[in-house]
């Protein structure tokens, strides 16, 4: 608590200005630091900085939010300490932890949330879209410092990996606005749209190609992809022009196409730029000259080519199977020479999310089973069932046993969101249900066990809801919820083989 009291900014003790009632309920600790905001003696940059901190998507570092705030001067401040002291004491809702600024406690964020835009304060305006624009606009700024090969490596062909950073990093106070200006200009308050559009066509005709470059030694490129697809859907939905649209479909490609290049030597962008298809480009034209010596015969890429076409390279020789999880992610199922492995994609950027690894063994061969939801995915392997979460790449095992005997191969089958996960043996009449939500100690045990001694094995499993679903035994069809237990009996004539159900249960 110390250090949320330090920054307590003020020196001189004189009385609050009285043109707004104090609301009331507003007492305690942080109701002082909030009204010490309209004391005369308070920075100006006070409110500037709480507001950039609130509405900003990640935590700023210190050489990013002296580039988002009002006051320039605070740009000329070299020494980082005396940064950090300021930030600290801009109303002491803020503190730095590992050069990041954040609040010094989520309830500070939330009374900022709840009394910010009040007329007493007025730290917040009342529409929040208008502080998304002010970071919009000096994050296209901020972007006008890029420059060719930034860092002076001057070898187009420079791994990123090999780089020697300069300190100071010429792009540390760009980093968060080369990340997400897009972000916030559509969520900003523009009341001009022209003048908006016309900011948007400056900074992509004078600096993409830099700002790639940038993207690229940030290890951003990715972000670019989703800046554009941002830009892209502001452009329609403020009626811009036709070129500008065509423009950024030109730029996604480029970006997507050269992405795996870029990754490797952001440099090599300018080679990429005079491969990409030009005619009726917005882009400021960059001739040979602004090729590195060593590439010639560049060829020009047909201006036909698919604006949607995505590669995703697996290295594995087999791929088994490919989960689409929706929110524009899919999963592959390949065998590596490590063992299995599960890759999780953005479909959008091409780019690979997360891995799983199952060392030493095969699910080939073995039924895979995915969520409804395509989130989970579930599959065999050495007599475990992993089930595998495409959003976050956690995977748990789970092992199937009846009477201290190893359940082989056993009938598997996820709830619509993957939360409960069932399994039927083919050799012994038993079967079992886990939440694979759960965590703690008892996180792998069998939330649900049922026997059927003189019943068949159940053959075929599947979930008709999130707690219902059905099994087979020779011509027999149960129904059975989870929470309820046995609820319906279906006989046939002949023996089932295989069980579907309908998209609705």
């Amino acid at each position: 608590m110390s250090c949320c009291f330090k920054g307590i900014f003020w020196k001189k003790q004189s009385s609050r200005p009285n043109t707004h009632t104090k609301p009331e309920g507003l007492d305690g600790p942080y109701g002082t630091m909030l009204r010490q905001l309209k004391h005369k003696d308070a920075p100006q940059y006070a409110k500037d900085i709480l507001r950039i901190v609130y509405v900003a998507f990640r935590p700023l570092t210190i050489q990013e939010l002296p580039y988002l705030v009002e006051d320039r001067h605070l740009r000329q401040i070299k020494d980082l300490s005396h940064l950090e002291t300021m930030f600290e004491e801009a109303g002491s809702f803020l503190t730095v932890d590992n050069d990041r600024i954040t609040f010094v406690h989520p309830s500070a964020r939330d009374l900022i949330s709840k009394w910010g835009s009040h007329e007493y304060f007025a730290v917040l305006p009342s529409n929040i879209g208008e502080v998304h624009w002010e970071i919009f606009a000096r994050s296209i700024s901020n972007m006008s410092d890029l420059k060719k090969d930034i860092y002076g490596v001057v070898n187009p062909y420079t791994k990123k990996s090999d780089l020697k950073c300069p300190t100071p990093d010429p792009l540390a106070p760009l980093a968060y606005s080369c990340v997400h200006w897009a972000d916030h200009l559509s969520l900003s308050a523009c009341l001009d749209g022209a003048r908006a559009q016309k900011m948007v066509c400056r900074f992509l005709s004078d600096y993409f190609l830099l700002w790639v470059e940038a993207l690229g030694w940030l290890g951003e490129l990715s972000a670019g992809i989703k800046q554009l697809d941002k830009l892209k859907s502001w452009v329609f939905g403020n009626f811009a022009s036709n070129d500008l649209r065509i423009w950024i479909d030109k730029a996604r490609r480029l970006l997507i196409k050269s992405r795996p290049g870029l990754e490797y030597a952001p440099l090599t962008v300018y080679t990429s730029a005079l491969a990409s298809p030009s005619s009726s480009s917005l882009i400021k034209n960059w001739d040979e000259a602004d090729a590195p010596a060593s590439a010639t015969n560049t060829s020009k890429i047909n201006q036909d080519w698919n604006a949607l076409a995505i590669t995703l390279e697996i290295p594995g020789p087999h791929v088994m199977e490919v989960i689409w999880n929706g929110n524009q992610r899919l999963s592959s199922i390949y065998l590596s020479t490590e063992g299995t492995k599960i890759t999780s994609w953005d479909v959008d950027t091409g780019s690979g999310l997360h891995d799983l690894v199952m060392h030493g063994f095969s699910t080939h061969g073995r039924p895979i089973v995915s969520s409804k939801n395509g989130q989970k995915s579930a599959c065999l392997a050495e007599h475990c069932i992993y089930v595998w979460d495409a959003t976050t790449g956690d995977a748990k095992k789970f092992e199937f046993t009846s009477e201290d005997k190893t359940v082989h191969d056993p009938e598997i089958s996820l709830s619509n969101t993957g939360q409960l996960l069932v399994a039927a043996s083919r050799n012994y009449s038993v079967m079992m249900i886990w939440d694979t939500t759960n965590s703690g100690q008892d996180e792998y045990q069998a939330d649900w066990r049922c026997t059927f001694p003189r019943s068949p094995p159940r053959t075929r499993v599947t979930f008709l809801t999130e707690t219902v679903f059905a099994s087979t035994s020779d011509n027999t069809i149960f129904i059975e919820d989870v929470n309820e237990g046995h609820k319906r009996m279906i006989c046939l004539e002949d023996t089932i083989l295989s069980i579907i159900c309908s998209k609705d249960g």
